[in-house]
């Protein structure tokens, strides 16, 4: 990656972190992250770019996340996102 992608990319990140907990977190879950959260799993990490296809960008400003499926706290995380 250029040092100009790169400086692009940290100011993106920094930009969307917010929005992209607000989306998560918030009343308006994305439906993929509602599946996975209503399932147990926990929202492990977030990929700035992890998208970066025409595609990836439009929908999602290229925002990938990866989901954790912990056996010991599945039931937890699931009633967790209920209350």
């Amino acid at each position: 990656m250029t040092r100009r992608r790169a400086k692009a990319a940290r100011a993106l990140a920094a930009a969307l972190r917010p929005l992209s907990d607000a989306a998560v977190l918030g009343s308006r879950i994305d439906p993929v992250a509602r599946f996975h959260l209503g399932n147990g799993a926990r929202l492990e990490r977030i990929n700035w770019l992890g998208n970066s296809a025409p595609r990836g960008i439009a929908e999602s400003f290229g925002i990938m996340v990866n989901y954790l499926y912990d056996h010991d706290s599945i039931e937890d995380n699931h009633e967790a996102l209920r209350a």
